[in-house]
């Protein structure tokens, strides 16, 4: 993995900063509701995308992450998101992906979450990280199980029209020697 300000490289995959310029093709992505029900989200209109993405970018200057814009190396296409979101109840970040549906399937969403891991436990100062996790979305599951992210409870959260969910916690710790 290659580190440079703000962006991330893998095998596959550069993991930089979203740009202006990128609202569109995440604005079609949030726009997709089988996309965003695996997020455990309704789809999301042009508004609520534009606030998305200006609320990603402060957190950036803030927090010094968040959700990175994915692109293929080879083809320097837009895959999805990934990356760590403050969570509100508590002061431990969440990891979280998104990807289109053409790139599901290819172990992409991991080795982005990885390199992120990674980043966020060797130069952030962060020593656990969140998994907020559907319990029918099995491939997020075997996903976090993969990043060695341990299952501790069940958790009811509000959606957006008031609707009580259940998420399950999934809790990865950074490893001491």
């Amino acid at each position: 993995m290659t580190i440079t300000t703000h962006s991330l490289e893998t095998e596959r995959l550069i993991l930089r900063l979203p740009k202006n310029d990128d609202t569109p093709e995440i604005a079609k992505m949030h726009a997709d509701p089988e996309i965003m029900s695996m997020a455990g989200c309704s789809p999301l209109s042009p508004q609520e995308n534009s606030d998305y993405c200006r609320k990603n970018l402060e957190q950036w200057q803030i927090k010094s992450y968040g959700m990175y814009f994915l692109e293929e190396k080879e083809t320097g296409d837009f895959c999805g998101l990934v990356g760590l979101r403050p969570c509100e109840k508590t002061s431990i970040p969440e990891l979280g992906w998104i990807l289109l549906k053409s790139k599901w399937g290819k172990g992409l969403a991991l080795e982005a979450a990885r390199a992120v891991k990674d980043h966020a436990f060797q130069n952030l100062g962060i020593t656990e990280i969140h998994h907020y996790i559907d319990p029918h979305n099995t491939r997020s599951i075997r996903l976090v199980e993969k990043l060695g992210a341990t299952r501790d409870k069940e958790i009811l959260r509000l959606c957006d029209d008031l609707e009580r969910v259940s998420d399950i916690l999934y809790i990865t710790k950074k490893q001491t020697s």
